[in-house]
């Protein structure tokens, strides 16, 4: 059974595909159909791809008016991203960052070291400039200390 004719997602010519799952008529247009499909996802590849072009109409002198305002649109565009993603939640702080806040609420490092169970602080020195790890039952315990402190 011959495959039906189909129209191309990139360039809209219609083609017959070698296979039914087929959307694009070639190779060259299945790679532009994927590329313009990130650079859609990925504002600041588009806003990049905009730049680009406005920079070869600038050079060849030709259709400068739309690469611009091409240009201005893709600034917008990247704009509301990077806004949208100005208000989404921070993401966790890390357990030094978590331990280095309670350090600057007050709490000694002596103390944090004492309600994990260490011998003294040196060892929490040692961690925090990165000459030494915490066991995982020091971490869970450190972890839990700063749970109860309220240091997010």
């Amino acid at each position: 059974m011959k495959p039906e004719p189909k129209v191309c997602e990139q360039c809209g010519l219609a083609f017959v595909p070698a296979k039914p799952w087929a959307r694009f008529c070639s190779e060259g247009c299945r790679l532009r159909g994927f590329r313009a499909a990130k650079r859609a996802a990925d504002p600041s590849l588009a806003l990049r791809a905009a730049l680009a072009a406005a920079l070869t109409a600038l050079r060849s002198e030709s259709n400068v008016a739309a690469a611009l305002a091409e240009v201005r649109r893709e600034i917008t565009v990247y704009a509301a991203a990077q806004a949208r993603q100005s208000k989404r939640k921070r993401p966790a702080r890390t357990l030094l960052e978590r331990f280095a806040a309670a350090v600057e609420q007050g709490h000694t490092s002596a103390s944090i070291a004492h309600a994990i169970g260490l011998a003294d602080a040196s060892t929490l020195s040692h961690w925090r400039n990165g000459r030494r790890a915490l066991s995982p039952e020091r971490e869970a315990a450190l972890i839990d200390y700063l749970d109860k402190q309220g240091t997010e």
